[in-house]
């Protein structure tokens, strides 16, 4: 632990300004540290779901830290992240060109070929389509089963930044 020494009142009030500034900017920098290990962590708990949300890398590949004020935030930027997320209730059918296109990278039906070709892609994304709509989605909670982990090293971050700070203050 440092020490400062103090003219006067006034002089106390400036260092005490300046320290909850340091301590503050510390902080932060550490939330976006453990931002980026966040998202690392989610990526990772991605491989302990049974049914991995895994087709194209998209999702995979969306994962970002985002510096916010008073701190950092982690975040999915794919169109279907909070499918995957949250799941989907039975209601409504999807949209069919994303399913068409899934179908496609999984090889279901090939790309390229004759008219029964696409109708045969067609016909299997419908009968996906269908099946969300009667029976939903299962939701894939990546970012919630992330969120102790990343928490854990959060504090620990934040622990860190205010011992870095309190062993030299500012002056």
């Amino acid at each position: 632990m440092s020490t400062v020494r103090l003219r006067d009142i006034r002089h106390l009030e400036k260092v005490l300004i300046a320290h909850e500034k340091a301590m503050r900017e510390a902080v932060e920098a550490g939330m976006v540290n453990s931002a980026r290990r966040g998202v690392a962590v989610a990526i990772q708990s991605m491989t302990k779901f049974t049914q991995r949300p895994f087709s194209t890398g998209t999702y995979a590949n969306s994962w970002l830290s985002v510096p916010v004020d008073g701190g950092a935030a982690v975040a999915n930027s794919a169109n279907h992240a909070i499918f995957i997320e949250r799941g989907r209730l039975p209601g409504k059918a999807p949209p069919l060109a994303p399913i068409l296109e899934w179908v496609y990278q999984k090889r279901l039906a090939k790309r390229a070929g004759d008219a029964s070709t696409k109708k045969l892609a067609k016909r299997i994304a419908m009968g996906v389509a269908q099946k969300i709509k009667h029976k939903g989605i299962k939701a894939r909670p990546v970012l919630e089963k992330s969120m102790p982990s990343i928490t854990k090293f959060t504090v620990r971050e934040s622990k860190r930044a205010v011992a870095r700070v309190s062993r030299n203050p500012p002056k």
